[in-house]
């Protein structure tokens, strides 16, 4: 990391030096400082809670990639252009590909809109893209164009954290993470795309599998957070030595804190209600939840690793061209015709 200092050295003593970014833990903070020799500087920080977003951690205990899918296309086939506007996030290019095909091999015609017999459909009528380093640029223009339009065709992202920084996307009110993100840093910036509008409540959802805890790119804070049994606000918050504000209903605080709420309760001493919460799960949280057998969830997984999980342990970005080499690509231009 020598370019901040590098940058410094080309600064002179008496000329004030800011030093601007979206979100910074302690420790990232302490980074910035000692490379751009900001001693003695001042803070100004704004609270990055988003209390109309709500966290969630799902337990999936399939290792087949498109099990842990099959709600997606459920969705899709089911609402189509209705369908929630979501964004998600994969460490390996390899499970964004497998995803992408498993929608593309199962919903068929469902996968389009006014799909025609004749053609051409692709990405232009398409529910669903897929977007990291190597996608065609015109792809990723028609992307970026889509989410920026509350009325989009696109509802679904698949995609790397290519997709994470410097958009403006409108009405997405889920953004997904299979596989933690490397820090809770990286965590709290790429949820962040969800919950841009204050009165739409929306989830930031994370799902786990098995192992996916193994690799060593993943700061301990971040699988505290996975493994976490209080409330995932209130975990966020203390790594960026925020208060906490419960200014909220608990049910749209976490999933921990959604076991506790009492909304619906009218006792006036000890609690004797058998139904305490009125608050129905998000529809996209019950699809998932359909593929889970929490039973079945391993709390070791960060001790099981084995070499093809050494393989793919690098971010989704950095190991396209590897992977490329492994399988053929299925990124298709605006110009190209499906087949």
């Amino acid at each position: 990391m020598l370019w901040p200092t590098f940058i410094r050295s080309l600064v002179v003593c008496h000329v004030p030096v800011v030093a601007l970014t979206a979100t910074a833990t302690e420790e990232t903070k302490a980074v910035i400082k000692k490379q751009l020799c900001m001693d003695n500087c001042s803070e100004i920080m704004v609270n990055p809670d988003k209390k109309n977003v709500t966290y969630w951690v799902h337990n999936l205990p399939s290792d087949d990639i498109c099990t842990n899918f099959r709600w997606l296309v459920n969705l899709l086939r089911g609402y189509k252009q209705a369908t929630s506007r979501m964004i998600i996030f994969f460490r390996q290019i390899k499970h964004m590909a497998d995803v992408y095909e498993y929608l593309e091999t199962s919903l068929k015609h469902d996968a389009y809109i006014d799909f025609k017999e004749g053609g051409p459909n692709d990405n232009r009528n398409r529910l669903f893209d897929m977007f990291h380093m190597k996608t065609d640029d015109d792809v990723k223009d028609f992307i970026c164009t889509s989410y920026m339009n509350p009325n989009g065709n696109i509802r679904v992202v698949l995609c790397s954290t290519s997709f994470s920084m410097g958009l403006d996307v409108k009405g997405v009110d889920t953004v997904i993470h299979y596989g933690p993100a490397n820090d809770v840093d990286d965590y709290v910036q790429e949820s962040g795309r969800a919950g841009r509008e204050p009165s739409q409540q929306c989830n930031a959802i994370l799902l786990t599998y098995k192992r996916c805890l193994g690799s060593q790119n993943i700061f301990p804070s971040m699988k505290e957070y996975v493994k976490s049994k209080t409330c995932r606000r209130a975990f966020i918050l203390n790594i960026f030595k925020t208060i906490v504000e419960h200014a909220h209903i608990p049910h749209f605080c976490c999933d921990i804190c959604r076991l506790s709420c009492k909304c619906a309760c009218s006792c006036e001493d000890e609690c004797v209600c058998t139904n305490t919460c009125n608050q129905v799960l998000p529809k996209i949280n019950t699809a998932i939840m359909s593929n889970e057998d929490n039973d079945d969830s391993d709390d070791n997984d960060d001790n099981d690793i084995t070499e093809l999980d050494d393989m793919f342990s690098s971010d989704s970005d950095s190991d396209v061209l590897e992977s490329s080499t492994r399988k053929p690509q299925v990124i298709y231009s605006s110009d190209d015709e499906m087949f």
